[in-house]
């Protein structure tokens, strides 16, 4: 068997050895956390909507240039 690890399976197991090892933060999250990730949730939702509606129109217009415009052809 092979010893060696990628550098992967080196940054998963380093992961979960700080997770396993973790102790209390005692963090305080501030009021406005909560309003801030609504607001990137959102922006992320409606940046994807974007994407996704220009990568449309590219495919629909890729393929429409392969319908013929004479319907007796």
């Amino acid at each position: 068997m092979n010893a060696k690890l990628g550098r992967f399976e080196k940054t998963s197991v380093f992961s979960l050895a700080l997770l396993l090892l973790a102790t209390d933060a005692h963090a305080y999250l501030d009021p406005g956390t909560g309003s801030f990730l609504l607001q990137l949730l959102i922006g992320g939702a409606l940046g994807s909507l974007f994407v996704f509606k220009r990568f449309w129109r590219q495919i629909i217009a890729f393929f429409s240039r392969f319908r013929t415009k004479d319907p007796d052809a």
